[in-house]
């Protein structure tokens, strides 16, 4: 029996420009899959195939560009970048794939807690955070969503 992969999150989004190699009158010049995975182990190599893997299946399955995100919870790489699986037959190299991650360890903390974005601020947590600065960080960041203008 074949294992199957369950994903964290796809999304099907509309495009705000065309996207390049659909004919210009086609409905899915404006539409892609948004692929995100969170990932909590402290490793980044099992995910890299498993990306690649769930990469082409939803491209087989709904015939539409696939942006692939990772979110590292406990690996910051170089914070936010792109990431690469490969696969090699002696020198040939018939896969290359690419995708991008955000790798929270590696994010400075303050500079989310004083930016804009609600999601910045709750992802602090997960950050770089200065030892000195770790309970008004935390303070600020609780202080910042509870006044927030935010939805359920």
């Amino acid at each position: 029996m074949q294992s199957r992969d369950i994903l964290d999150l796809v999304a099907k989004v509309h495009a705000r420009q065309e996207i390049p190699g659909y004919l210009p009158n086609d409905a899915k010049t404006w539409l892609a899959l948004v692929h995100i995975e969170i990932e909590s182990p402290d490793k980044v190599a099992p995910l890299r195939p498993r990306m690649f893997r769930s990469y082409t299946e939803l491209r087989k399955q709904h015939a539409l560009p696939v942006l692939p995100i990772a979110i590292f919870l406990k690996v910051g790489l170089d914070g936010i970048g792109i990431d690469v699986y490969e696969e090699y037959f002696w020198e040939l190299r018939p896969v290359r794939f690419e995708y991008l991650y955000v790798g929270l360890p590696a994010l400075n903390a303050v500079e989310y807690v004083q930016g804009d974005n609600p999601l910045g601020w709750a992802l602090a947590a997960l950050m770089k955070i200065p030892k000195d600065q770790a309970v008004s960080l935390g303070m600020e960041a609780l202080r910042r969503i509870a006044g927030a203008d935010l939805s359920d």
